[in-house]
């Protein structure tokens, strides 16, 4: 068994030495794969000065995330092994020497499931970082694996909830299971998922989505989704690396608002929202998902505006009134 990490980067050259760094700590050997997709501050020369034994593969600028996935992924199936994994790592992740051995353990725990890692914030120990979506496609309902640890902890009887909660304590639960989607932060999949449904879809996904599709798609196809509690990272983003992120609850100028809507760099594009929902989501309830997706993508943009704060006390006073005499119950 071979374990290889798949590493998209463009520029940001410090923040993926720290990361190279922290994989040739691990207990588990590893054969790393570093996607330079058109970096400009010597990206690639610092990485094979510093650590030779490293495959750099070069881009044009134009891969985005699911591109240099894909062509990592791509490098890697040319000579992987049946029983091999296949590891997609962000360059801004950071984690103990032990990290890898717990994720490959718990993918074989679990039948070889696709295992992504549980996830904090660096330097701020209680934000923790979605990687997981449970969804019930038909009430358009979607929880997330905050949510799941919560719910977890409860049932063990902890006081803890998912931004408090000690190592020992995730180490007890050790996975959290049945989801529909899962996020490529830092996660591992088995060769044998790729043969099977293939590759990341960079067309239609080059950015943000791509992740959650590509793990849509192997669900449906009979492969396993967990969080692993015993694999933890701290992610260390910025905008600069990921995409385009305002803070929660700062006003936006209407440029702003629609940069959030259009850019390719924006987790709420609206395209590529209600491509997802299309591709993934049920015939009959992709109406209601992608409602939804259009509402929160809305919220997120103009109703974080002047003009969208100043609307959303009558628009939610009309939906007041609605509930109270069209949907109220029907007394018997």
């Amino acid at each position: 068994m071979t374990l290889h990490a798949v590493i998209p980067v463009r520029n940001n050259v410090e923040m993926t030495l720290k990361c190279l760094n922290a994989l040739a700590r691990q207990s588990a050997a590893c054969n790393v794969i570093v996607v330079d997709d058109g970096s400009t501050d010597g990206t690639a020369g610092e990485v094979a000065g510093k650590h030779p034994q490293v495959t750099v593969l070069r881009g044009g600028g134009n891969l985005w995330w699911a591109g240099a996935v894909r062509t990592g992924v791509q490098h890697v199936l040319e000579s992987a092994g049946e029983d091999d994994f296949i590891l997609t790592l962000n360059n801004d992740v950071l984690f103990g020497e032990d990290y890898l051995a717990a994720l490959v353990r718990d993918s074989r725990e679990c039948g070889r499931a696709i295992v992504t890692s549980f996830c904090r914030r660096h330097d701020e120990h209680s934000a923790v970082i979605n990687q997981g979506m449970r969804v019930n496609w038909r009430r358009a309902k979607y929880t997330t694996s905050i949510d799941a640890l919560n719910e977890a902890l409860a049932e063990a009887g902890s006081q803890a909830d998912a931004s408090n909660v000690g190592d020992d304590e995730l180490n007890a639960i050790g996975v959290l299971r049945g989801f529909d989607y899962v996020f490529g932060r830092a996660t591992l999949i088995p060769v044998e998922v790729f043969q099977r449904i293939g590759n990341f879809d960079a067309e239609q996904f080059p950015h943000y989505f791509a992740d959650s599709e590509f793990s849509s798609r192997a669900r449906r196809a009979g492969s396993e989704l967990v969080v692993s509690l015993k694999a933890r990272v701290e992610s260390i983003e910025t905008e600069d690396t990921t995409g385009i992120h305002y803070q929660p609850d700062s006003l936006l100028s209407l440029p702003e608002a629609m940069r959030l809507l259009t850019s390719r760099r924006s987790a709420y594009e609206l395209r590529t929202c209600l491509r997802f929902v299309r591709c993934c989501c049920p015939r009959q309830y992709r109406l209601r998902n992608q409602l939804r997706f259009l509402r929160l993508a809305l919220g997120v943009s103009f109703g974080r505006t002047r003009v969208g704060r100043w609307l959303s006390f009558p628009v939610r006073a009309a939906a007041k009134l609605v509930r109270k005499t069209i949907c109220r119950p029907v007394r018997k």
